[in-house]
């Protein structure tokens, strides 16, 4: 832990790391990589690589929030909890949310009409990030639910449900895309129930120890994940007339399963010695301090900078030079945003 702020180092730094690798998908995700029939394939190779090795980014994020809200032994009643954090989830989905809806309502010119702001707000998402709004707030619903189940199981317990949910999401998904078999949906829990069990996973890698075999093989697993999803990817988009296939960028399947498992695993066996006064570690829990706020502002940054029109924001501009780039640019600018916007009474709720 960092000496006087009760935080868990490790969580710290998946917790930066985490929202770099999301700017980056945002970033490697432009117009160059919906197609390689009409992009340099070059600059598509590039993008898909980062965007293909920053996809666990999402899914540790979610890990996050299991692991350090599923201990059992802090138990309070749900309304406390429900108020608790509720409120600091439901205040930034509605001012963001709203703040989103006439962004797209100018840049679409669309009206901005009564109508418009609730079919918005219950169809979804007002922008292309705040679906993991309407997920962290569908996964605190149930999280006293899923508390009490796991107070109330052991650690085989807790990996069989982990299992279940594993082949009911990620292995039957795989199966029906690469078989002509097409397993009956009752066997389904799509979509939130793929996070449900990334929630509940991050407890368990939280919680239990793994033997250094089993290590050896998750991290071997990645990496053999690191190099199929990037390469499956130029092959099923190859397949698809070189229109993108993302199967194999989505969240729940299992090669960004084996990698964000490696990830958290990797950081988590580190016996870090955080230093407060030390410069990286400083850095590290700025970036984690403002990680949530960071998630939410930065689509904004990057439309404002894309107004710009600068050379090395065009997706003409090399993208192993540009994502980079634009990242740490991006990065910046956010932390200073949400800093500024968490010294502002009232205003600093919507960055919690």
């Amino acid at each position: 832990m960092v000496k006087g702020k009760g935080r868990i180092f490790y969580i710290e730094i998946l917790r930066a790391i985490s929202i770099i690798a999301v700017i980056i998908i945002h970033i490697s995700a432009s117009e160059t990589l919906v197609s390689f029939t009409t992009t340099n394939i070059k600059y598509w190779w590039i993008q898909n690589i980062f965007d293909s090795l920053a996809r666990w980014s999402v899914p540790v994020f979610v890990m996050i929030s299991g692991a350090l809200l599923l201990n059992p032994a802090k138990q309070e009643p749900i309304g406390m909890f429900l108020k608790k954090k509720g409120l600091k989830m439901l205040i930034p989905f509605f001012v963001w949310g709203l703040f989103y809806l006439i962004l797209s309502a100018s840049v679409n010119l669309d009206s901005l009409t009564v109508k418009y702001i609730i079919r918005g707000f219950i169809e979804g998402p007002m922008y292309y990030h705040m679906w993991f709004m309407y997920m962290i707030i569908a996964l605190y619903a149930i999280t006293p639910l899923l508390k009490n189940i796991i107070l109330n199981s052991n650690q085989d317990k807790i990996l069989y449900l982990l299992l279940i949910i594993f082949i009911s999401v990620s292995l039957i998904d795989l199966i029906e895309k690469f078989t002509s078999l097409r397993v009956n949906n009752f066997f389904t829990i799509k979509p939130l129930g793929g996070f449900i069990g990334y929630f509940i996973l991050g407890y368990y890698l939280h919680t239990f120890s793994f033997s250094k075999v089993a290590q050896k093989a998750i991290y071997f697993g990645a990496v053999v994940s690191a190099l199929i999803i990037p390469i499956g990817t130029y092959y099923l988009t190859s397949k698809n007339n070189g229109q993108l296939d993302v199967y194999l960028y989505d969240y729940t399947n299992p090669f960004v399963l084996l990698i964000s498992m490696a990830i958290f695993l990797a950081i988590k066996n580190v016996k870090w010695a955080p230093n407060p006064k030390n410069y990286g570690t400083k850095m590290i829990l700025a970036v984690s301090s403002t990680s949530f706020g960071i998630y939410l502002v930065h689509p904004f940054v990057m439309y404002c900078l894309n107004r710009f029109n600068l050379h090395i924001f065009s997706e003409v501009f090399n993208p192993l030079i540009r994502v980079p780039l634009v990242t740490l640019i991006v990065l910046v600018i956010s932390i200073v945003a949400v800093k500024v916007l968490k010294k502002i009474p009232y205003i600093k709720n919507i960055v919690p």
